[in-house]
Protein backbone atom coordinates (compact mmCIF):
# COMPACT_ATOMS: atom_id res chain seq x y z
CA UNK A 1 0.00 0.00 0.00
CA UNK A 2 1.35 3.39 -1.01
CA UNK A 3 2.21 6.06 1.57
CA UNK A 4 1.51 9.77 1.13
CA UNK A 5 3.66 12.39 2.88
CA UNK A 6 1.49 14.81 4.87
CA UNK A 7 2.58 18.15 6.36
CA UNK A 8 2.66 18.22 10.16
CA UNK A 9 0.40 21.30 10.21
CA UNK A 10 -2.15 19.37 8.15
CA UNK A 11 -2.02 16.41 10.56
CA UNK A 12 -2.74 18.77 13.44
CA UNK A 13 -5.56 20.41 11.49
CA UNK A 14 -7.13 17.05 10.55
CA UNK A 15 -6.85 15.86 14.14
CA UNK A 16 -8.42 19.10 15.43
CA UNK A 17 -11.31 18.91 12.97
CA UNK A 18 -12.06 15.28 13.78
CA UNK A 19 -11.81 16.00 17.52
CA UNK A 20 -14.26 18.86 16.94
CA UNK A 21 -16.65 16.47 15.12
CA UNK A 22 -16.24 13.75 17.76
CA UNK A 23 -16.87 16.02 20.76
CA UNK A 24 -19.69 17.93 19.06
CA UNK A 25 -21.53 14.77 18.07
CA UNK A 26 -20.99 13.30 21.52
CA UNK A 27 -22.55 16.40 23.15
CA UNK A 28 -25.40 16.45 20.64
CA UNK A 29 -26.99 13.21 21.86
CA UNK A 30 -29.34 15.14 24.14
CA UNK A 31 -30.29 17.84 21.66
CA UNK A 32 -32.52 17.98 18.64
CA UNK A 33 -30.69 17.56 15.34
CA UNK A 34 -31.74 20.99 14.05
CA UNK A 35 -29.82 22.57 16.97
CA UNK A 36 -26.71 20.68 15.93
CA UNK A 37 -27.21 21.71 12.29
CA UNK A 38 -27.63 25.31 13.42
CA UNK A 39 -24.36 25.16 15.38
CA UNK A 40 -22.43 23.82 12.38
CA UNK A 41 -24.08 26.12 9.83
CA UNK A 42 -21.81 29.09 10.53
CA UNK A 43 -18.67 27.05 11.29
CA UNK A 44 -16.00 25.59 9.04
CA UNK A 45 -17.75 23.19 6.68
CA UNK A 46 -16.61 19.62 6.07
CA UNK A 47 -16.75 20.37 2.31
CA UNK A 48 -14.11 23.10 2.76
CA UNK A 49 -11.81 20.73 4.65
CA UNK A 50 -12.40 18.05 2.03
CA UNK A 51 -11.67 20.47 -0.84
CA UNK A 52 -8.46 21.60 0.85
CA UNK A 53 -7.25 18.02 1.32
CA UNK A 54 -8.21 16.96 -2.21
CA UNK A 55 -6.40 19.98 -3.73
CA UNK A 56 -3.31 19.32 -1.65
CA UNK A 57 -3.10 15.51 -1.66
CA UNK A 58 -5.44 14.34 -4.42
CA UNK A 59 -7.72 11.35 -4.14
CA UNK A 60 -5.97 7.97 -4.10
CA UNK A 61 -7.32 5.66 -6.78
CA UNK A 62 -7.86 2.41 -4.90
CA UNK A 63 -10.96 0.31 -4.40
CA UNK A 64 -12.16 -0.19 -0.84
CA UNK A 65 -15.14 -2.20 0.34
CA UNK A 66 -16.17 0.16 3.15
CA UNK A 67 -18.71 -2.32 4.54
CA UNK A 68 -15.95 -4.77 5.41
CA UNK A 69 -13.15 -2.25 6.05
CA UNK A 70 -11.77 -2.22 9.56
CA UNK A 71 -9.37 0.48 10.71
CA UNK A 72 -6.04 -1.21 11.34
CA UNK A 73 -4.95 -0.30 14.82
CA UNK A 74 -2.97 -1.73 17.68
CA UNK A 75 -3.93 -1.68 21.31
CA UNK A 76 -3.12 1.75 22.70
CA UNK A 77 -0.78 0.48 25.38
CA UNK A 78 1.59 -0.67 22.64
CA UNK A 79 1.48 2.54 20.65
CA UNK A 80 4.68 4.52 20.54
CA UNK A 81 5.06 8.02 19.25
CA UNK A 82 5.93 7.61 15.60
CA UNK A 83 6.82 10.97 14.17
CA UNK A 84 6.49 9.90 10.58
CA UNK A 85 4.42 12.20 8.49
CA UNK A 86 2.97 9.59 6.19
CA UNK A 87 -0.55 8.30 5.81
CA UNK A 88 -1.47 5.27 3.75
CA UNK A 89 -3.79 5.80 0.81
CA UNK A 90 -6.54 3.92 2.60
CA UNK A 91 -6.22 6.25 5.60
CA UNK A 92 -6.54 9.30 3.35
CA UNK A 93 -9.64 7.77 1.78
CA UNK A 94 -11.00 7.01 5.24
CA UNK A 95 -10.60 10.69 6.16
CA UNK A 96 -12.44 11.68 2.98
CA UNK A 97 -15.21 9.15 3.67
CA UNK A 98 -15.80 10.48 7.19
CA UNK A 99 -15.86 14.10 6.01
CA UNK A 100 -18.27 13.30 3.18
CA UNK A 101 -20.55 11.32 5.50
CA UNK A 102 -20.54 14.14 8.06
CA UNK A 103 -21.44 16.62 5.34
CA UNK A 104 -24.33 14.39 4.20
CA UNK A 105 -25.66 13.94 7.75
CA UNK A 106 -25.79 17.70 8.26
CA UNK A 107 -28.04 17.90 5.20
CA UNK A 108 -30.45 15.24 6.49
CA UNK A 109 -33.76 16.22 7.98
CA UNK A 110 -33.75 13.91 11.00
CA UNK A 111 -35.18 14.61 14.40
CA UNK A 112 -32.73 13.12 16.90
CA UNK A 113 -29.29 11.63 17.26
CA UNK A 114 -29.28 8.03 16.05
CA UNK A 115 -27.03 5.00 15.69
CA UNK A 116 -25.64 6.03 12.28
CA UNK A 117 -24.48 9.35 13.73
CA UNK A 118 -22.90 7.48 16.64
CA UNK A 119 -21.05 5.28 14.12
CA UNK A 120 -19.73 8.41 12.42
CA UNK A 121 -18.61 9.82 15.78
CA UNK A 122 -16.79 6.57 16.57
CA UNK A 123 -15.12 6.58 13.15
CA UNK A 124 -13.77 10.08 13.84
CA UNK A 125 -12.57 9.07 17.31
CA UNK A 126 -10.93 5.88 16.06
CA UNK A 127 -9.16 7.73 13.26
CA UNK A 128 -7.75 10.23 15.75
CA UNK A 129 -6.85 7.76 18.47
CA UNK A 130 -5.33 4.95 16.46
CA UNK A 131 -3.97 6.60 13.33
CA UNK A 132 -3.23 10.30 13.86
CA UNK A 133 -2.43 10.56 17.57
CA UNK A 134 0.83 8.60 17.32
CA UNK A 135 2.14 11.12 14.78
CA UNK A 136 1.54 14.24 16.91
CA UNK A 137 3.71 15.53 19.73
CA UNK A 138 2.44 15.42 23.32
CA UNK A 139 2.61 19.21 23.58
CA UNK A 140 0.37 19.64 20.54
CA UNK A 141 -2.01 16.92 21.73
CA UNK A 142 -2.59 18.79 25.00
CA UNK A 143 -3.68 21.80 22.96
CA UNK A 144 -5.80 19.70 20.60
CA UNK A 145 -7.74 18.20 23.51
CA UNK A 146 -9.13 21.67 24.22
CA UNK A 147 -10.68 22.34 20.80
CA UNK A 148 -14.03 24.15 20.93
CA UNK A 149 -17.18 22.09 20.23
CA UNK A 150 -20.98 21.99 20.46
CA UNK A 151 -22.44 22.38 23.98
CA UNK A 152 -19.05 23.11 25.51
CA UNK A 153 -19.26 23.54 29.29
CA UNK A 154 -16.63 26.23 29.76
CA UNK A 155 -15.78 28.29 26.67
CA UNK A 156 -12.90 30.00 28.47
CA UNK A 157 -10.91 26.77 28.54
CA UNK A 158 -11.31 25.89 24.85
CA UNK A 159 -9.27 26.81 21.82
CA UNK A 160 -10.97 27.87 18.58
CA UNK A 161 -10.63 25.61 15.57
CA UNK A 162 -9.13 28.47 13.53
CA UNK A 163 -6.00 28.29 15.74
CA UNK A 164 -5.24 24.92 14.14
CA UNK A 165 -5.66 25.97 10.48
CA UNK A 166 -2.59 25.24 8.36
CA UNK A 167 -0.73 28.33 7.15
CA UNK A 168 -2.10 28.22 3.61
CA UNK A 169 -5.60 26.92 4.43
CA UNK A 170 -7.58 30.11 3.77
CA UNK A 171 -5.84 30.65 0.44
CA UNK A 172 -6.63 27.18 -0.84
CA UNK A 173 -10.35 26.94 0.00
Amino acid sequence: MKKIKVDYDDLIFIYAYFRYIDLSLDRSRWNLWFEVKSFFSDKLQAADVLNYLVQKYGIPQIDIDWKSYVVPYKRRIFLKKIFNLYLYEVEILYIYKILKTFEQYLDLDIKNYNITIEKLRLDAAILNTYILEAKISSKDLRQLMRVVHFNVANKDETIGLQCFYPKNFKEEI
